[in-house]
């Protein structure tokens, strides 16, 4: 079974589910989901066909409404853990992958600031980043599983990309 969490915490435990892996002769990979999907496989084409012009800005959402959020945190145990990084390391971690291959640009430098503000028992269940990526281009990301229903409308995973003359939503 498939579950959607980050590799590890460190390098030591990365290092040691390699070999692992190695030993025992199966594959190890840690997927970026958003890369495989149709929708944002065209987006990204759209990009570097230049069809929106220079990346310039991009927007991620991630919000969950708090039913969907206790939800969550209840069918994937490994969100408490205390290696696990919370819905930052698991949600965070995908949209973040996401930003970096549609602008094709590394990020240089990342303010955030999280905080639990709902009565669900785990921390950082609400993440705002602002980020800075080489070539100048700005991103934000939004992350929470704890918005009042029924959340904001077509945000439980949404990216916006706006080039130098289009904007892909």
């Amino acid at each position: 079974m498939l579950a959607e969490k980050p590799m590890a915490d460190a390098v030591a435990a990365c290092d040691a589910m390699i070999a692992a892996c190695h030993a025992a002769k199966v594959r190890l990979a840690v997927v970026k989901t958003e890369r495989y999907r149709k929708l944002t496989l065209r987006a990204k084409e759209l990009v570097d066909e230049g069809r929106i012009g220079p990346v310039w800005m991009l927007n991620t959402f991630s919000m969950f409404p708090v039913p969907v959020g206790k939800d969550l945190h209840q069918s994937r145990p490994w969100f408490s853990h205390p290696d696990g990084g919370g819905l930052f390391m698991v949600m965070a971690s995908h949209n973040a992958d996401m930003l970096r291959w549609i602008s094709g640009w590394n990020a240089v430098r990342v303010f955030a600031q999280v905080n639990t503000f709902s009565d669900l028992p785990e921390p950082a269940l609400t993440v705002m980043a602002q980020i800075a990526f080489e070539g100048g281009i700005i991103a934000q990301m939004w992350i929470s599983s704890e918005m009042p229903p029924p959340s904001m409308p077509s945000a439980e995973v949404r990216f916006q990309v706006v080039g130098g003359s289009g904007i892909l939503d």
